[in-house]
């Protein structure tokens, strides 16, 4: 899914215009119109998050549909630098074993 589908329709899920968001989050209605078409921030897709209730699994999705790697996750690796390798193996197919 691209950011487009998750974060707009995600938004129009929940019955909120372009507009509404905008005005939730305090930001313009461009910066999201670009955030749902795949170029958001850390700050929209935590906005998002937020407004409409989504769950850990949903926002790191869109962080990565966005090519971002979620603020929590990314402590996760920084403070296991020996799992690099095990992770790197998992996420290509291996065995997590």
């Amino acid at each position: 899914m691209t950011g487009n589908a998750t974060l707009r329709g995600a938004r129009e899920a929940a019955g909120l215009s372009l507009r509404d968001m905008a005005r939730r989050l305090k930001m313009t209605h461009v910066s999201l119109h670009f955030a749902e078409l795949g170029v958001a921030s850390a700050r929209v897709i935590d906005g998002y998050a937020a407004e409409l209730g989504a769950t850990v699994d949903t926002r790191d999705r869109w962080y990565a549909a966005a090519g971002l790697v979620a603020p929590d996750l990314v402590a996760l690796l920084v403070a296991s630098p020996a799992e690099w390798a095990a992770l790197r193996h998992m996420l290509r197919g291996g065995s997590s074993e």
